[in-house]
């Protein structure tokens, strides 16, 4: 769950550079719908002549990671780095290679390049459009999330959020604030008050000086606060604490 940035709205970054995503753009684009390409190939192969196809569509895959590593438009790397993983998996053999798998893969690939050429054409750089492919990508590796966007602390929707906490094995709170007094606080309080037990883990703030200077985009990343780190500080969480996704 998360809370409002005074500033700009929902999942929103501002300023973003396009110029150097307008450079790398076509590398991006080839490079993606030959991993598609692959891909589908894939489906038709029996498991030997498979793996060779799925590596060439992870090399693909990776040209495209790198250049959209270079542009850094936060938000959007977290797509193709969960590709990576989901296609490592298949590989060690952790997880199967089936249609819906490639369908995931494939309906991401879609939504991230129209949302490239949305950017460049000067829509606004809002990546929580992105989630539902995110999640549908998590999905695939067994993991089911969902999003809660908190408008208030005070007074806390604590019913909304109760609801959605509902046999769920992981809540976190994510907020551009300090985790003292915040969001995180505010659901550990009603969850006691309600006699829930869902472990609750809060991201935000530490409660010491910052002497690291710069953008929103900068200070986010430094305090692990950007949607890479958000994402591998859970998924860490998870995994520590045994806990089935």
């Amino acid at each position: 769950m998360t809370t409002p940035n005074s500033n700009s709205p929902p999942g929103s970054v501002e300023n973003v550079d396009t110029g150097p995503l307008s450079w790398v753009m076509v590398e991006i684009r080839e490079s993606l719908n030959r991993s598609r390409a692959a891909l589908a190939e894939a489906l038709t192969q029996d498991a030997e002549t498979q793996g060779t196809t799925l590596r060439h569509a992870k090399s693909f895959l990776h040209q495209a990671h790198g250049a959209l590593q270079i542009v850094d438009v936060d938000g959007v790397a977290i797509i193709t780095e969960t590709v990576e993983d989901l296609f490592d998996r298949v590989e060690s053999g952790q997880l199967a290679f089936t249609a819906a798998v490639a369908d995931a893969i494939a309906n991401a690939y879609q939504a991230l390049l129209e949302y490239l050429e949305e950017l460049l054409s000067g829509v606004p750089h809002q990546p929580v459009r992105l989630f539902p492919y995110y999640r549908t990508l998590l999905e695939a590796r067994g993991i089911r999330c969902g999003v809660v966007h908190a408008h208030t602390v005070k007074p806390l929707d604590a019913a909304t959020i109760a609801a959605a906490a509902s046999g769920v094995r992981l809540v976190v709170s994510v907020e551009e604030h300090f985790r003292a007094g915040g969001l995180g606080s505010a659901v550990v309080e009603a969850f006691a008050d309600l006699g829930m037990a869902t472990p609750v883990m809060r991201l935000g703030f530490t409660d010491a000086y910052s002497y690291d200077f710069g953008s929103q985009d900068h200070v986010l990343r430094a305090a692990g606060l950007d949607a890479a780190a958000i994402a591998a500080r859970v998924e860490a969480a998870l995994e520590a604490r045994a806990v089935p996704a």
